[in-house]
C-alpha cells in the first residue's frame, strides 16, 4: 500500500506581506507611543545652599551684591536644561532672574549660579527655580521645580 501524498501548504505571497505589514506597523505605533509616555526621573539633588562670592555660606546680602547658589545635581543622562530662577517676596509676588540654558554630561556635577542681588525693598525673599528639560527621544519636555531657600536683602 503507497501512502497519501501530502500537498504542501503555500500561503498566497500577497497574503503574506499583508500581515507582515500590519505587524511591523502596529509595532512601530506601539514604540512611538512607548517612546513619547515614557519618562524617567533624570534629576536626584545631592545638596543645595546659598554663597557669597567668595564661597562661603551665606543668606544675607546687599543690593548689588552677588548671590551664588550651589547645587549639586545627578544626571542620568545628558540633557540641556534650561532654568528659570526668581525671588519671591512675602505677598506672593515673583521677580524674575535671569534664566540659564546649560548642557551637562551624565554623572553627578556641581552647578552654580550667580546674580546680582536686585534692587527690591528690604526683607525676606523665597529663591525659587524650575527647570525644564527633554524628557524622552521624541522631545517632550519635563518640569521640575528645585528645593527654595530663603534669603535676606539688607538695606543699602
Amino acid at each position: 500500500m503507497s501512502q497519501p501524498t501530502r500537498k504542501p501548504i503555500y500561503v498566497r505571497r500577497d497574503i503574506a506581506i499583508a500581515i507582515l505589514t500590519v505587524v511591523a506597523l502596529w509595532a512601530s505605533a506601539w514604540l512611538v507611543w512607548y517612546w513619547s509616555v515614557r519618562t524617567e526621573p533624570v534629576f536626584e539633588f545631592r545638596s543645595i545652599a546659598m554663597q557669597d562670592l567668595q564661597g562661603s555660606k551665606a543668606d544675607s546680602f546687599h543690593v548689588g551684591e552677588v548671590a551664588v547658589v550651589r547645587r549639586e545635581v545627578c544626571l542620568k543622562r545628558e540633557i540641556g536644561i534650561r532654568f528659570s530662577p526668581a525671588l519671591r517676596n512675602a505677598e506672593g509676588v515673583l521677580f524674575p532672574l535671569n534664566g540659564m540654558t546649560v548642557e551637562k554630561a551624565k554623572g553627578c556635577n556641581t552647578l552654580y549660579y550667580g546674580f546680582v542681588v536686585p534692587d527690591l525693598p528690604p526683607g525676606k525673599y523665597t529663591y525659587v527655580n524650575a527647570a525644564t528639560y527633554q524628557a524622552n527621544v521624541i522631545g517632550r519636555d519635563e518640569f521640575i521645580t528645585f528645593p527654595s531657600m530663603t534669603l535676606q536683602i539688607l538695606p543699602k
